[in-house]
């Protein structure tokens, strides 16, 4: 039966895939790379929201959510915070409610390891209701905690149809110098495009960043917009059908890359005009 979105991902993903788009936060540890977790095609809307870490082991603030419609249907909320050489564990509250201490979920060792933990929050997402908070407790053998995402997915009748595909993990760039990185969308369609990335640990001392998709760059720098240590970016640009690739270019800044996520607009079905006349002449 299809999903609530729509479209079952048997119809848009190869079956390999499906066993990837099954893991969820806390399934264990990635190193050095981001992948798949989730895609789905249907009536769907994307947001992802972001918080300045800071200066100690603990961070707390609250996400707003402009988009969510009130009467969507949440498919899928996760809760993303980063902590630099902290194998140990970390600790979360998302809208008032304890998550417990989760182990790390992904992870790239450069001159410092950074590390990136995630809850599931699906559960408590409440469309209708925009502004949750959140407490990040960091572990005191790590380094402070950098930056908090929120990612959500829902369905809603009055989205456009939509594939809505969110790559996440660790990826650590530029610790020795100029370096980019790419992170692969596979099975899109041609379509107009919002592109949300989340960084942490960047600064505006060493600028000069690109964002590029596809070879064509549609953003940069990546310069703190969130406040000290952490940026969140949504870009424009368009898909083609197939496998599309997003780079991140850095010359002298180190920083780790949490979060890439696309939603694709299927273009609008072409709609022509006919007689009736017509119509039965062509069954003669």
């Amino acid at each position: 039966m299809p999903t609530p979105g729509g479209s079952s991902l048997s119809r848009i993903v190869p079956i390999g895939l499906v066993l990837i788009l099954a893991l969820g936060p806390n399934a264990g540890a990635v190193n050095a790379e981001m992948s798949t977790t989730f895609q789905q095609m249907g009536n769907l809307g994307l947001e992802v929201a972001g918080a300045r870490g800071g200066n100690t082991l603990i961070t707390g603030g609250t996400f707003t959510l402009n988009d969510l419609p009130a009467g969507a249907t949440v498919l899928k909320a996760t809760l993303y915070a980063s902590q630099v050489d902290n194998p140990n564990g970390q600790d979360a509250e998302f809208a008032g409610v304890d998550l417990g201490s989760a182990g790390p979920y992904a992870s790239d060792a450069g001159s410092q390891t950074y590390y990136t933990y995630a809850w599931d929050v699906t559960g408590l997402v409440v469309p209708g209701a925009n502004s949750y908070s959140f407490v990040i407790g960091g572990h005191p053998n790590g380094g402070l905690v950098a930056g908090v995402a929120l990612v959500v997915v829902w369905h809603d009748w009055s989205e456009p149809t939509r594939v809505v595909t969110i790559n996440d993990g660790m990826v650590q760039l530029g610790p020795s110098g100029s370096d980019f990185e790419d992170t692969l969308f596979t099975n899109l369609g041609d379509g107009e495009t919002d592109v949300w990335l989340f960084t942490v640990l960047d600064d505006k001392a060493s600028s000069g960043e690109t964002v590029s998709y596809n070879g064509t760059v549609i953003g940069g720098p990546i310069d703190q917009n969130l406040g000290p240590l952490a940026s969140l970016l949504k870009l424009a640009t368009n898909s083609v059908g197939g496998t599309n690739a997003l780079r991140v270019t850095t010359q002298f800044d180190t920083m780790g890359w949490i979060i890439a996520a696309t939603a694709v607009s299927a273009p609008p079905v072409p709609v022509t005009t006919t007689t009736w006349q017509h119509v039965k002449e062509l069954y003669r």
